[in-house]
């Protein structure tokens, strides 16, 4: 169990980073879709920034998560890794291709494309549809394949066919089973997705709360990309026929109306779109939350509990990344985090009863720049700004009470707060002084003694707020040694250690980088 565990945060860590690079798509699509309503020099520009967005990336995604997956699990030489992800999508679909025509199961186009048929049309080759789920399982397994055949040593006669060329020729046979397979496994599977989706589409609000509270609820464990990004990029979020064109997952879908919700030609939003507007949490149910640790920490500490958690909320409401005050709330009470998660799941659910239709992920550049210039009788905004009030307002008062009756320590709460965080920020920040980098050094030296050393350390990543560490002996962590570099948390699941850092992890992580020994 614990090594499924650790392959499911694993498996987090590595998918954030092309998922990441869909955020600023978005927005440029939004650009592209104004732009495509005027005339002229401008008109043109709107279809090319929608070709480099919606067509190049948003329809391109399997080969993107199979190359992204590849090279983020690879262990070294990240770039022969994703060069052998994109060689082994590439055969996996020309294979698929060439079994459908050498048994004449190609199917026939009818007037709504290839919609229906269980294929489609990806990279200009007619194959079983498999959508993002086929780069997504290409890319897992060959960043498996690509670690265990890497370091295999060979003659030296045939020193070429050796590493990252070793795993090429193994996934050659590979692809074979794989395209074939596809034509044999994926149906079924692919009619009990659709089931799947039938269902949590009949349940109405129900699905869509337990939805938003899992979402949210199992950011912890780094698990909760499982949960939104099948439902956002996949069929299991639904199906639309837009402008002639089959389309798959709610976000997909909502991309593809939005040119047309725009220009006017369509004055309804797919109801799809609730599997992604969790970014309205994040926006109100946040603000409700610092509010609420702000008005109950000590009052000698409150300037200095809200000089930290201001700018936490507005990374959060921008940007959509929740994780520091996540694990703030988490460490105080695991009551406190469960009933955070149920606003979250709560607001999504009266979102779509009251028919509020927009697209809102990742914060609140996205919804700014994606929704608010559509019309509002479409999207229904207004009902989103009124609600939000509401939810920041309720949460505030109920969270505030929780923290209060159960006596939990939320920042400022202990009378020795200050004295705790004091000073930590600077080791993290770079002015290149002697001072500061002797800081840097300690707490480096800190991070790698509290692992159990640089031997202890089999490989090590990070996302937006953790680094990802996988020891070889989880006896040898010494979780005091950690806090004296990072007092912001730590989890532990077998060899799996993931040690809370926050937004400026990706800078931790380069100091550590060079001196691991580990490679881009």
């Amino acid at each position: 169990m614990d090594k499924v565990k650790t392959a499911f945060q694993n498996f987090g860590r590595v998918i954030v980073d092309p998922i990441l690079y869909l955020s600023v798509t978005g927005i440029i699509l939004a650009i592209a879709t104004v732009c495509s309503l005027g005339s002229g020099v401008v008109a043109d520009l709107g279809t090319l920034l929608s070709a480099a967005t919606n067509s190049a990336v948003i329809g391109n995604l399997p080969v993107i998560f199979a190359v992204g997956l590849t090279a983020g699990f690879a262990k070294k030489q990240k770039s022969n890794a994703a060069v052998f992800g994109l060689i082994s999508y590439l055969m996996f679909l020309y294979v698929n291709n060439a079994y459908l025509t050498l048994t004449d199961q190609l199917a026939k186009a009818g007037a709504m494309g290839l919609y229906g048929t269980g294929q489609a049309t990806v990279l200009g080759l007619q194959v079983t549809d498999v959508n993002v789920f086929g780069g997504v399982l290409i890319g897992c397994f060959c960043g498996w394949l690509y670690n265990k055949l890497i370091d295999v040593k060979v003659s030296d006669y045939i020193r070429i066919y050796g590493g990252p060329r070793l795993a090429l020729l193994a996934m050659i046979p590979l692809s074979i089973v794989f395209g074939i397979g596809a034509t044999v496994v994926w149906p079924p599977i692919a009619n009990a997705i659709s089931n799947a989706s039938s269902f949590i589409a009949a349940s109405g609000g129900l699905g869509v709360f337990i939805y938003g509270f899992l979402n949210r609820v199992l950011v912890p464990l780094g698990m909760h990309h499982f949960m939104w990004m099948p439902f956002d990029y996949s069929a299991i979020g639904g199906t639309a026929v837009v402008a002639g064109q089959s389309v798959s997952g709610a976000a997909n879908i909502f991309y593809a109306e939005l040119p047309h919700i725009a220009d006017g030609s369509l004055t309804t939003v797919d109801p799809s779109v609730r599997f992604a507007m969790f970014g309205f949490g994040k926006e109100f149910v946040t603000l409700g939350t610092v509010l609420a640790m702000i008005a109950t920490s000590r009052p000698e500490n409150r300037k200095a509990v809200a000089a930290m958690l201001v700018p936490i909320y507005i990374t959060a409401m921008l940007s959509g990344i929740t994780e520091p005050l996540d694990f703030m709330i988490l460490f105080a009470s695991p009551i406190l985090w469960v009933a955070y998660s149920l606003f979250y799941g709560l607001g999504e659910m009266l979102l779509f009863v009251l028919g509020v239709r927009l697209l809102n992920m990742y914060g609140g550049i996205e919804l700014l720049t994606l929704s608010l210039p559509l019309p509002m009788g479409v999207t229904k905004f207004p009902i989103y700004i009124v609600l939000g009030i509401v939810f920041a307002a309720v949460s505030f008062v109920v969270l505030a009470m929780v923290i209060k009756k159960l006596n939990l320590m939320t920042p400022g709460r202990s009378a020795e707060w200050s004295a705790e965080v004091s000073g930590d920020a600077n080791a993290l920040e770079s002015s290149g002084t002697p001072e500061v980098d002797a800081k840097q050094q300690e707490m480096v030296q800190n991070i790698i003694d509290g692992l159990g050393g640089k031997d202890n350390i089999n490989t090590m990543g990070c996302c937006m707020t953790r680094l990802r560490v996988e020891v070889k002996d989880p006896n040898k962590v010494n979780e005091e040694i950690i806090k004296k570099a990072i007092d912001k948390g730590l989890f532990k699941n077998g060899t799996n250690v993931q040690i809370i850092v926050g937004t400026n992890v990706h800078s931790v992580y380069d100091l550590l980088r060079p001196i691991l020994n580990l490679e881009d």
